[in-house]
């Protein structure tokens, strides 16, 4: 008897056959997917995709033995082309640096099929056959039979369907058509023709793999884009900003996203199979972001980046220094393990970078001012002691300066209608969702109205964008009391890069209402309702800002703060802030105790360290205003600078005729230096070119174990290049070649890290000719 395993790909029979007569075998059953399944087994735990080194566990039923005298009337398939060049350009993947062609899922493609002899339609059959993972299954979508069918006739049947263009001789031209929910990932294409009762399937050598990614121009997938300037800036750009800084000094550095590089692609692939997704579930942006969300960070899955945010970076790459996502992936998918180190903007660029290659609408977001729910009340809560001093062993909530996620463009067909379109993918490990750090596909407009019991997490990212800041402080009973409330400080300036072009888009509409309107309050209060804390701060909502949850005091408020940052903070030197104290009492002056403090922080609002701190009292006369000068010299505040220079100025006291409480805090960035860049000569294709960076020293101290990154669009991978020392107040000049490979334009992009400097960067576009 005759071993009936087959092994897709193959040209014969199985290897556990005792000999290899032919590629032929005589079919008892009808061919294509009638009849039995021809496929058995399931897919691995893994879900990975087709290892082009393993073969594919395949089973045809019904198999008797060769007959060889027939040979010689079977059709046989010598060569497969898949017409690469017009798969290309119909299926907007050009830029793919990728050894396999690219397809998007919905859209035709040609292959041009070399016979034994000429096709004869009415005694041949023949069909495409497709093949994801290591054990394909028609019944899960894992094999896919195409069969050559009347384009006429089939039209709105078959979504997977291959018709004939042109048959001259031997040479027989299919256009074959694809399903626009198919799964992503890469498979491999044979061809099977049937002939007098014998079955020809193309060997191994001859079957090339394709990718299937999602389809933005596409009506019927899910990531459907109609507006072709989105597509372009969303799918097929491969430069974007990211911005950072504070809310009143937004700042912005260019990312190189680097979807269509060499072995990106592949890297995204390996990233859905590290997350156990199974391959059914790889039709779905929805669950496919999910896993994206999860995947890029190394909590708990081994994940591409690991975080750090202590400001120790001796094991790996500071957060700051990279320019781009390729270097960070293709480490990920040489090592399989964790790239260190990674913050909330190289997170939000390595995610937009997975799901702009994977074919989904994307880009990175940022939100000033951005607030960190801990205990899912909803509400940023600040507590204060009976003398109105910040009681810092009570905060678990924080606000960061900024925080970056990205976001995919999906229809949800999974949530009530109105929820598709943006969704908030947050790769950053804040907090956990079901169980995994993650976070997201949450929908913008459920954001945006505070539906935040929809799917997913959308409770965390309401309370990031529109959560009122409520101080609580410690009364004579030992227990806390809402005392007032702001509702405008959390969520500003929502940033992204505008379409076709360098500006920012401020999408803070997006997220929520107009401040203060009615249907902001609505927002708030729906979303209130499923916090931690629904009755008390339901009773907050009702008060006015800035007015006490308990009895109102006797006398109204009327002294105002106002933190004054004298010119623009730059690092290195000294820090002028006035504080200006108005008051609109009429008649009676006002006496004011005010407590200051100026903390080093992290941009995620984590205290460093004090930098300064005094309290003084000042004497306000009727209908006037008194500003007090304060100093911060660089020799108090400079040594405890951590990452991104960012400093807390927080000033609270207290009103002695009317018990007035004040309390005021701003941030203040100090502007670091910057790299400057220049192209020397006329960039062309193919040859040499030298780049030029300059930088100098602004501190008064000397700069060691200085490291620079450097990359160019299109022209190389990340370079690191080493500086011993550079003096105080010195500067240093680097120059160093690269080799343009694509035409069009060439942004350079290039970082700078030490220990005393982070976050110095710089850039330079110029235009490469053929």
């Amino acid at each position: 008897m005759w071993d009936t395993d087959f092994v897709v790909g193959d040209s014969g029979f199985d290897k556990g056959r005792k000999s290899r007569p032919s590629t032929l075998v005589p079919l008892d059953i009808a061919f294509g997917c009638e009849g039995p399944d021809i496929c058995e087994g399931v897919l691995p735990p893994s879900g990975q995709d087709l290892d082009p080194n393993t073969e594919t566990a395949f089973k045809p039923r019904g198999f008797g033995g060769p007959h060889y005298q027939q040979e010689s009337k079977v059709l046989q398939v010598r060569n497969v082309n898949i017409d690469h060049i017009e798969a290309k350009k119909t299926h907007h993947t050009e830029d793919y640096d990728s050894a396999y062609t690219v397809l998007r899922r919905g859209f035709p493609f040609k292959v041009e099929l070399r016979l034994s002899r000429p096709f004869e339609p009415s005694a041949d059959r023949l069909q495409m056959e497709l093949f994801i993972g290591s054990r394909p299954s028609f019944e899960r979508g894992t094999y896919i039979p195409i069969p050559l069918v009347d384009e006429l006739q089939t039209r709105e049947t078959l979504l997977w369907r291959t018709t004939v263009l042109k048959s001259e001789g031997s040479v027989l031209t299919l256009l074959v058509h694809t399903s626009p929910k198919s799964i992503v990932g890469k498979y491999q294409v044979c061809v099977a023709t049937l002939c007098h009762g014998y079955l020809f399937r193309t060997a191994r050598h001859l079957a090339p793999n394709v990718y299937f990614i999602f389809n933005p121009w596409c009506p019927d997938d899910l990531v459907y884009m109609e507006n072709e300037a989105q597509r372009r800036e969303y799918v097929l750009q491969d430069v974007g900003h990211i911005y950072y800084g504070s809310a009143d000094d937004i700042m912005q550095r260019s990312w190189n996203f680097g979807q269509f590089d060499f072995g990106i692609l592949d890297a995204c692939i390996l990233l859905l199979d590290q997350g156990k997704l199974p391959l059914q579930g790889r039709d779905s942006p929805v669950t496919i972001s999910r896993v994206v969300s999860a995947l890029v960070n190394s909590k708990d899955d081994n994940g591409v980046l690991e975080g750090n945010w202590s400001g120790i970076y001796g094991l790996g790459t500071p957060p700051e220094a990279w320019n781009g996502s390729t270097a960070i992936l293709l480490d990920y998918r040489a090592t399989r393990s964790p790239v260190c180190y990674g913050q909330c903007w190289v997170f939000s660029g390595v995610a937009t970078t997975v799901l702009r290659s994977l074919g989904i609408p994307s880009r990175p977001v940022t939100n000033f001012e951005s607030a960190h729910d801990a205990d899912a009340s909803l509400s940023f809560d600040i507590f204060v002691d009976e003398n109105m001093k910040i009681l810092k062993d009570r905060m678990k909530d924080s606000k960061w300066n900024y925080h970056s996620w990205a976001e995919g463009w999906m229809a949800r067909p999974d949530l009530p209608l109105g929820n598709g379109g943006w969704q908030v993918v947050d790769p950053t490990p804040q907090e956990t969702s079901e169980g995994v750090f993650r976070c997201g596909p949450a929908p913008v407009n459920a954001v945006r109205d505070g539906v935040v019991y929809l799917k997913y997490d959308i409770k965390f990212v309401f309370a990031e964008v529109n959560s009122d800041k409520v101080y609580w402080q410690l009364g004579d009973d030992g227990k806390f009391k809402a005392i007032c409330v702001d509702r405008n400080v959390v969520g500003v300036n929502i940033s992204t890069k505008a379409i076709g072009s360098d500006e920012r888009e401020d999408i803070t509409h997006q997220y929520k209402h107009t401040e203060g309107s009615e249907k902001e309050r609505i927002a708030v209060e729906m979303a209130c309702r499923y916090g931690s804390k629904p009755g008390l701060y339901g009773r907050l909502l009702e008060r006015g800002v800035g007015e006490p949850i308990t009895e109102p005091r006797p006398q109204p408020d009327d002294v105002s703060l106002t933190i004054v940052v004298h010119g623009i903070p730059e690092m290195g030197r000294d820090i002028t802030v006035g504080l200006h104290v108005a008051s609109a009492s009429e008649s009676a002056w006002r006496h004011v105790t005010l407590h200051v403090r100026c903390d080093i922080m992290y941009y995620t609002g984590v205290v460093h360290g004090c930098a300064h701190k005094e309290s003084f009292n000042v004497e306000v006369p009727p209908e006037q205003g008194i500003t007090t000068w304060l100093q911060l010299p660089y020799s108090e505040y400079g040594p405890l600078l951590v990452t991104q220079a960012a400093m807390l100025l927080t000033i609270t006291g207290r009103v002695a005729e009317t018990n007035q409480p004040i309390m005021q805090q701003k941030t203040i960035r100090l502007r670091l230096p910057q790299l400057n860049i220049k192209v020397l000569g006329e960039p062309v294709v193919g040859r040499d070119i030298l780049i030029e960076i300059t930088f100098h020293n602004p501190l008064p101290e000397e700069l060691t174990d200085v490291e620079f990154l450097f990359e160019a669009t299109g022209a190389q991978e990340s370079r690191r290049i080493q500086q011993r020392s550079i003096a105080a107040g010195g500067t240093v000049r680097l120059q160093e070649r690269i080799t343009p490979r694509r035409r069009g334009a060439l942004k350079v992009l290039a970082s700078l890290h030490c220990s005393r400097l982070h976050l110095v960067h710089g850039e330079a576009t110029t235009i490469v000719h053929s």
